[in-house]
Parts: structure tokens; sequence; C-alpha cells
């Protein structure tokens, strides 16, 4: 894991470094500042969430269970809050963000499945909870601007974790957790409209294996969003955002999405 970090910190140093080179040789159209911006956003995330997770080695019975079919889980409350620091200049910018979101269900069971070992039988009351984070941080650099759009290349490097527990009185009880961190490549345009609206859109991805390919991750998330400046320290904002991620760790199979409206209050500096 250790060099992964260390390849991670020196893609982050060389777009830096390409950054700064690039703002000698060119500026922004969507943004005339001569300085650059902090943007610190906060609010909330409605959210929807979906997830299936395979765990164990499926001996007697499937090990492919739905969370919202076989266990019922929902969210436990309608969405999440989130926090984000985004800073950019004329020609480059770092982003770092941080959700947690967690569900709970109660279900009878409809078919038999093999949790990690534990033979969980149809007919059989069961209670879960699945917890889902993510941390990222990006790094980008400005590729062109055209017609007032600009075009970043971006770069990052994202840390997921999910853990699982199911309980029936019957089987007894199992916890699970994959987790991985996963560098992802993408691109980001932007916009300004009538000098205080601004118009942004994402689109990060990657898949990645690391321990000998005992952990395989697919990542895919792309956002849509907008912000208004209406003094100059204090900003409104609203996005959709859709997080998709594939974790594969040994026995487990995590499949995770969540996908909805962003909305809050954005700090600037």
């Amino acid at each position: 894991m250790a060099w992964l970090q260390k390849l991670a910190c020196l893609v982050l140093v060389l777009l830096l470094h390409n950054g700064a080179r690039a703002q000698n040789r060119m500026r922004f159209q969507g943004d005339e500042q001569q300085g650059g911006e902090i943007r610190l956003f906060t609010g909330y995330w409605i959210t929807e969430f979906h997830g299936d997770f395979a765990v164990g080695d499926g001996h007697e019975a499937p090990s492919d269970i739905n969370v919202r079919r076989d266990l019922d889980l929902d969210l436990d409350s309608i969405g999440t809050p989130y926090f984000e620091l985004f800073y950019k200049d004329a020609a480059a910018f770092i982003s770092a963000e941080y959700f947690f979101v967690q569900g709970r269900g109660k279900e009878v069971i409809e078919q038999d499945f093999n949790y990690d070992g534990l033979r969980y039988v149809q007919g059989g009351f069961a209670s879960s909870k699945l917890v889902a984070q993510a941390l990222s941080l990006n790094v980008g650099y400005a590729l062109f601007s055209e017609f007032g759009v600009d075009v970043s290349i971006v770069a990052g490097l994202r840390y997921v974790r999910y853990s699982s527990k199911i309980t029936q009185i019957d089987a007894g009880s199992k916890r699970n957790t994959a987790e991985g961190y996963m560098p992802v490549i993408g691109l980001r345009a932007d916009t300004k409209l009538f000098g205080d609206l601004g118009l942004y859109a994402d689109v990060n991805w990657l898949q990645f294996s690391i321990n000998n390919k005992s952990v395989v991750a697919n990542h895919f998330e792309w956002s849509v969003g907008a912000f208004y400046d209406f003094t100059d320290y204090l900003s409104v904002h609203a996005e959709w955002a859709v997080f998709e991620n594939h974790l594969d760790a040994r026995h487990e199979d995590y499949d995770i999405e969540l996908q909805g409206l962003k909305f809050g209050l954005a700090l600037r500096f």
C-alpha cells in the first residue's frame, strides 16, 4: 500500500508543477482574477442508496445478497451532510471531499444464502447494517479554454470503505469490511454566466487492482452543478451527483451506488 501512496503523491506534485507552468502560458477565459480563490462547500446530500454484496465462498447456498430485496435495507436518514474544499487559480485547482452514509434493515429471509461461512435459512428474521464512506483528493490543471468554457484534466486518489453486518437469531452474526485506495482520472468543464452564476460538470473513472489483485476496484462518478455568488464571500450551491463503485476484495464483492441532489452554501476566500 505504501508504494501506491508514494505514487499518488508524486502524481499530485507533478500536476501542481505543470499547473503552475501552465499559469504562465494561459489564463482561463471564465476567470479573470489575478489570484486564486478558495471555496468551502457545506450542505446536505439527499441521496438514494443502492447496493449488492456477495461475501463467502457459497458452498451450500447462494452468497449474492441484494440489500434492498433480501434485507430491506434503507438509509437511516434521507441523506448525509457533505463537505468539500476547492481551490482554483487561472490554470490549476485542488479539491478534497468526504462523505459517510449508513443504512439498516430488518427482513424475513426469502431464500437461503451463505454469508462468509454462516448459512442464513429461508424464513429466518435477519437484521442488517451497511456503511459506505469515501475520502477523495483531486488535482487538475488546464487543458484549454474555448468559448468561455474552461476544460481541465483531473487526477486524484480515493479511499473507499464498506462495512456490513448481518444478524439472525438461529445463525448468529457476521461482520465484514472491504476497503481500498483508488487513483482516478477524469475531466472537468466550467464556465461563468452573467458574472455571478457558475456552471460545471465533472466525470471521473478508473479500474485498479492492488495487493496482487486481492483488491480490484471499479469507480465511476459524475456530477453537474451550479453556484451563484451573491456576495464577495458567500455563494449558494446545487449539484446532482452520482457515485458508483464496485469493490472486489478476496471473498467480498460490493456494488454501491449513491445518487441525488446536493445543496448548500460555500464560503469564498
